[in-house]
């Protein structure tokens, strides 16, 4: 060792120089190793590193700069439309009050918003249904009643004796969808009753429903009519011009019928309702042997009279009815079933008075939105066919399906059953929010199905452009497929095609509401026929009446007052038609 690396000390002792210091004395004491305490290195302070190029920090830039404008009341990502239809492009959403033009903005002395903020597009879109109540402190309920996400303590419950099961038997199935054969396939059900009819309904202003059932209550043979509805409809205007509120047809057929009709108001809110959002149900129960079950309600937009209608083109139809799809089937079991339980909501809602059955929501309130058919007269441009009902008298298989009873765990169960297709074709279909646990389930079961190549395909209903915006981008994210999903403005539908074997047909609308506790109804047929009628009726919608597109957002949906009149190219609606797609 060279004296760099050892050291003799005067004791005799040695010192090495390795990277621990040791140091042993020889002879005499015990020898002590001395280690001396290693700290670890510290390492040198550095500035904190921010990606500044993050989606959250190009965001929170994106708000710094526009948040001296008083014009915009939010800013998030979302995507470029084109052509009314998303596409893949990130883009900053800059939300305003009031969908403005340039010359307009330029009147009021307020520059325009950007064509692009911090390297990304600029899209500018009117605020959302939750975002306009949420502006109007008028209506803190109502905001809370769209977000469906607080917690719900509804008084509902299971008649002891209800049963809900699957069964294979003789029954007549008659099958149609509207405009063109719903009031067609209802009329010649309801003018077979004799004893009495149960009914379960939304809405019901249809006058001509309402002469039908009339007629047989004059027989000797009939005994009673007993229903169960929600308070709250819009009428008066449009297709719906001649209909009676649900209030004034109550108050007619107690005057015609007499001690034969016994009405109940279903009582509806999130805390000790029946119901949270909506007794959405259209059945009816014709001498405990037949019923008709459909997604549409007893109203002229539904279920148009065509004989009265000066115009029957069905591309005149399809422009201005909803598009509807209708059962009645005739079997004593499924029929006595479904008695029950309507009769269920009957006597647990009959002490209920006409005001105050409805804790949600203020029947004076009303929107003005953008006429959609206004936007385009090519809303069907395409060739239409209008289809004739389906009548079978055989053995089916057939299972009975009601919310909040059994509905989400069958139609789980049938949507992971789908092998090679999957179409859904619904009012509404909206991206899962918090705590939507059994509408996110059934959404994942879906994705669950595309990514194993099911053919899946989607059409629904976009009442507010703004609002059709958010939710497909929301869709979007969770991975559903753009090009597999159309709208269409009139769909009023809520059906489901499995593999062209498996239908149902109902009126459950894909909101978590919808599919977990409102009152609603269908029917589930394992049958390749009826499958095969509603397939056709599907790929024809498919194909020549939806479309990629989420209306026109040049104009904003705004509160209006009762008496207000809309403007070209607007249309006033009223609370109960927003409801009713809860």
């Amino acid at each position: 060792m060279t004296n760099t690396d050892s050291q003799v000390n005067a004791d005799g002792s040695v010192t090495l120089h390795i990277p621990l210091t040791v140091t042993v004395k020889l002879g005499g004491d015990i020898p002590k190793v001395l280690i001396p305490s290693v700290q670890p290195p510290v390492p040198p302070v550095r500035p904190e590193i921010r990606d500044d190029t993050s989606e959250a920090a190009i965001l929170e830039k994106a708000h710094i700069e526009l948040r001296k404008r008083s014009d915009i009341t939010d800013v998030r990502w979302g995507y470029v439309f084109r052509n009314g239809w998303i596409t893949k492009e990130r883009a900053l959403v800059v939300t305003v009050p009031e969908r403005k033009t340039v010359e307009q903005l330029r009147r009021e002395g307020t520059s325009p918003l950007p064509k692009s903020l911090l390297g990304y597009p600029v899209e500018v879109s009117g605020p959302t249904l939750k975002q306009l109540l949420g502006m109007s402190k008028s209506f803190p309920t109502k905001e809370t009643l769209v977000v469906q996400d607080t917690p719900t303590t509804i008084e509902y419950t299971r008649p002891l004796d209800g049963e809900l099961k699957k069964i294979t038997a003789e029954m007549k199935v008659i099958a149609s969808v509207s405009p063109e054969e719903g009031w067609n396939t209802l009329q010649g059900h309801l003018e077979k009753t004799t004893k009495t009819l149960t009914v379960g309904i939304y809405d019901f202003g249809a006058t001509f429903v309402a002469d039908t059932i009339e007629t047989v209550a004059r027989n000797s043979s009939f005994k009673h009519m007993t229903m169960a509805i929600q308070v709250g409809s819009n009428v008066g205007t449009g297709t719906k011009k001649y209909d009676l509120s649900d209030a004034d047809m109550v108050e007619r057929l107690s005057k015609k019928l007499k001690n034969k009709f016994n009405n109940a108001w279903v009582r509806v809110g999130r805390k000790n309702g029946w119901v949270p959002s909506s007794y959405h149900i259209k059945v009816s129960v014709r001498d405990s042997k037949a019923i008709s079950l459909s997604s549409g309600n007893w109203q002229s937009s539904n279920i148009p009279d065509l004989s009265i209608l000066e115009n029957t083109k069905q591309t005149y139809l399809l422009n201005n009815y909803n598009r509807d799809w209708h059962v009645i089937l005739e079997n004593d079991e499924i029929a006595r079933a479904y008695e029950l339980f309507l009769k269920h909501d009957f006597e647990n809602n009959q002490h209920n008075a006409l005001e105050g059955t409805d804790d949600s929501f203020d029947h004076d309130l009303f929107l003005m939105v953008p006429d959609f058919d206004m936007i385009s007269t090519s809303e069907v441009s395409r060739d239409v066919e209008a289809f004739e009902p389906f009548e079978q008298e055989r053995i089916f298989t057939v299972t009975p399906l009601l919310c909040p009873d059994n509905y989400f765990e069958e139609i789980l169960a049938l949507i992971q059953s789908a092998q090679s297709e999957l179409f859904i074709q619904n009012q509404t279909f909206n991206a899962p929010g918090d705590n939507h646990d059994y509408l996110l389930e059934l959404m994942n079961a879906v994705l669950e199905r595309k990514s194993s190549g099911v053919d899946v395909r989607i059409i629904f209903r976009n009442l507010f452009s703004s609002d059709a915006r958010e939710n497909l981008e929301r869709l979007v994210e969770m991975g559903f497929d753009f090009e597999q999903i159309k709208m269409h403005n009139k769909c009023h539908t809520k059906g489901i095609i499995v593999d062209g074997e498996k239908v149902v047909i109902g009126s459950q609308n894909w909101s978590n509401d919808g599919v977990s506790v409102n009152r609603d109804a269908s029917l589930l047929f394992e049958d390749v026929e009826l499958a095969t009628y509603f397939r056709k009726i599907f790929l024809h919608d498919w194909k020549n009446v939806a479309r990629h597109d989420i209306g026109r957002e040049s104009a904003s949906i705004r509160v209006a007052s009762a008496t207000e009149s809309a403007p070209a190219g607007m249309i006033k609606i009223g609370w109960a038609d927003i409801q009713e797609t809860l």
